[in-house]
C-alpha cells in the first residue's frame, strides 16, 4: 500500500464565513508505505491457523495559521500589527501488528453445535513528533512590547498492546444462533517530551476486558431478530504541550457497556427492505475532550486535552428502509434517534455545569430520504434529503450548532461501461456549521466568541466513470 495525499489547510474564517484572511495557509499532508501478509495452514483437518502480519509507516504534516489573518487585515480592522502567528507538527508514525488465530473445523463442532476460534493479537506503535510555533507579535516581547521568535516542541510515543481473545457459536435447533466472546488486553505506554526533562511523563499500564454475548434467530420469510449484551473498551493516554497542568498529563481507560435488539427484514419475494434497533450504552470513567486558552493574547496557546469524567449514557433507535415501487423507481429512508448526557459528574468537571447535559457530536435526529429512478434506456435520476438536529461542540463551553436540511441531486446516463452524470450537492444552498469553538482571537483586548468552520457550499459538477468488463478466462 502507498498513500500520498498533500492537501492545504485554510478551513477557518474570522467573520464565519467561505472567505479567509490567512497570510500563511497550511498544510495537511500525508505520505504512508504498508505492506501485509496472510498465512493459512491447516492443522491435521482439526482447525485452521490463520496468521495477519501488517506494518505501517506515515510521515504526516500538519500546519495552519494560528491568526487565520495577516497583518495589512489586522492593521486595517483593528490597528494593532503585526499579529502573525504559525503552528507546524511533522510526524512520523510506524506500527507493526500480528494477529493470530486458530479457527475450529465448523464440519467438526465441539459437542456437535459449538464453533469456536481463539488468537493472540500484538500491535507495537511508535510516534514522534516535531512541532514549531513562530510569532511575530506587537505585544509578544517583554512588558507587550513587539517581539518574534519560535519555539519547539520534540515528544515520543510508544505504546504495546498484546490481547487475548476466543469465541463460541452454539446452534440451537435450525433457526438460532448463541454467541460469545471475551478479549483480555494489556497497554503498556510512554511518552516523553523536551518540555519535561526534569518532570517525566509516568509509565501507564492499562488492563482491559471486553466480550459480548448475542442471541441470533432466523424466523422465517427472511426475517432475522437479534439481540447484544456487549462491553468495549479504550486505552488511556498523555496529553502533550508544555500548557499542560502535570494532573492533567495522563487519563485513564473508559469501558462502555451496551445492549442492543433488533430486527432485520429482506424478502427475495418482496419489495421491502427493513432493519431496525434499539439500543441503551453506559460509559463508564468516559473519556472527554476538553479546551482552554492558556494565554489570551496568543491564539497557539488554545490547547486541547482529555480527561476522564465521571459517567454517561447514551441511547436510542435506529431504522433504514428500502422500497422498490416497481421496476423503475426506488424510495428508501433512515431516521435514528439519540439521546446522551453525563452522569455524576465531579472533579474537574463539577465547574462546568454539565450533568445531565448532552454529550458533544451527538444530535438528537438524523434523517434521511431518497428517491432513485432507472429508465431502461440507460437513464437514472436520483434524488435525495437529510436533516439533522443541533448538537454540542465541546464539553468546554455550552455552544450548540443549529439544526439543518441538505439536498441533493443527481442525473446521469449509464451506457455499456460508460456512466455520466450532473451532480448538485447542497442543493439550497443552505449555510451549516460542522465545528465550532470559542476562545479570544481579535486585538487587542481578545474577547472570547464563536468561531465557526461551515461546511461545503453548493457545489455543482460531473463525473464520468468507466468500468473495466472482466475478461472471462
Amino acid at each position: 500500500m502507498h498513500v500520498n495525499i498533500n492537501n492545504g489547510y485554510d478551513a477557518w474564517s474570522i467573520y464565519n464565513t467561505y472567505t479567509t484572511y490567512s497570510n500563511q495557509p497550511g498544510r495537511d499532508a500525508q505520505i504512508s508505505n504498508g505492506a501485509a501478509l496472510r498465512l493459512v495452514d491447516s492443522i491435521d483437518g482439526l482447525a485452521q491457523l490463520r496468521s495477519v502480519t501488517s506494518a505501517a509507516n506515515s510521515s504526516i504534516i500538519y500546519s495552519f495559521d494560528g491568526d487565520w489573518g495577516n497583518d495589512p487585515f489586522w492593521a486595517a480592522t483593528t490597528g494593532y500589527a503585526p499579529y502573525d502567528y504559525f503552528q507546524s507538527d511533522n510526524r512520523t508514525r510506524r506500527t507493526l501488528a500480528e494477529d493470530l488465530r486458530i479457527i475450529g473445523d465448523p464440519s467438526r463442532a465441539l459437542f456437535g453445535r459449538l464453533r469456536w476460534l481463539a488468537g493472540i493479537y500484538a500491535l507495537r506503535l511508535t510516534e514522534s513528533d516535531s512541532q514549531v510555533f513562530a510569532w511575530d507579535a506587537y505585544d509578544a516581547g517583554p512588558g507587550g512590547t513587539p517581539g518574534a521568535g519560535t519555539s519547539g516542541l520534540n515528544s515520543q510515543f510508544g505504546a504495546t498492546n498484546v490481547a487475548l481473545y476466543g469465541s463460541l457459536d452454539a446452534d440451537f435447533g435450525k433457526r438460532t444462533i448463541v454467541s460469545g466472546g471475551l478479549r483480555l488486553e494489556q497497554r503498556v505506554a510512554d511518552y516523553s517530551d523536551s518540555a519535561d526533562v526534569q518532570t517525566p511523563f509516568p509509565r501507564e499500564t492499562n488492563h482491559m476486558i471486553g466480550g459480548n454475548l448475542s442471541w441470533t434467530r432466523n424466523a422465517g420469510d427472511g426475517e432475522h431478530l437479534y439481540a447484544t449484551l456487549a462491553r468495549g473498551y479504550k486505552g488511556g493516554g498523555f496529553n502533550i504541550g508544555s500548557g499542560i497542568l502535570s494532573e492533567q498529563r495522563e487519563f485513564g481507560p473508559e469501558a462502555l457497556w451496551s445492549i442492543e435488539t433488533g430486527l432485520k427484514y429482506a424478502h427475495a419475494d418482496s419489495p421491502l427492505e427493513l432493519q431496525t434497533d434499539v439500543f441503551y450504552m453506559r460509559r463508564q470513567n468516559m473519556q472527554v475532550y476538553l479546551s482552554e486558552q492558556l494565554q489570551q493574547n496568543n491564539p497557539l496557546n488554545y490547547v486541547f486535552y482529555t480527561q476522564n469524567a465521571s459517567n454517561g449514557e447514551n441511547y436510542g433507535f435506529e431504522g433504514e428502509a428500502l422500497y422498490q415501487l416497481n421496476s423503475r423507481l426506488d424510495l428508501s429512508g433512515s431516521l435514528s434517534l439519540l439521546r446522551t448526557r453525563y452522569l455524576n459528574v465531579t472533579g474537574l468537571f463539577a465547574g462546568l455545569d454539565i450533568n445531565g447535559r448532552a454529550q458533544p457530536f451527538a444530535p438528537g435526529y438524523k434523517l434521511a430520504a431518497a428517491a432513485e429512478y432507472h429508465a431502461p434506456n440507460g437513464w437514472f435520476a436520483r434524488v435525495d434529503a437529510s436533516a439533522l438536529d443541533s448538537f454540542y461542540y465541546y464539553t468546554s463551553d455550552a455552544q450548540t450548532s443549529r439544526a439543518y436540511n441538505l439536498e441533493n441531486v443527481r442525473i446521469g446516463c449509464k451506457r455499456g461501461g460508460w456512466t455520466t452524470s450532473l451532480w448538485v450537492r447542497n442543493l439550497l444552498d443552505t449555510r451549516y456549521a460542522q465545528q465550532g469553538f470559542y476562545f479570544g482571537l481579535i486585538p487587542p483586548n481578545f474577547p472570547n466568541q464563536s468561531f465557526l468552520q461551515l461546511g461545503d457550499p453548493r457545489q455543482i459538477g460531473i463525473t464520468v466513470n468507466y468500468e473495466l468488463k472482466p475478461s472471462g478466462r
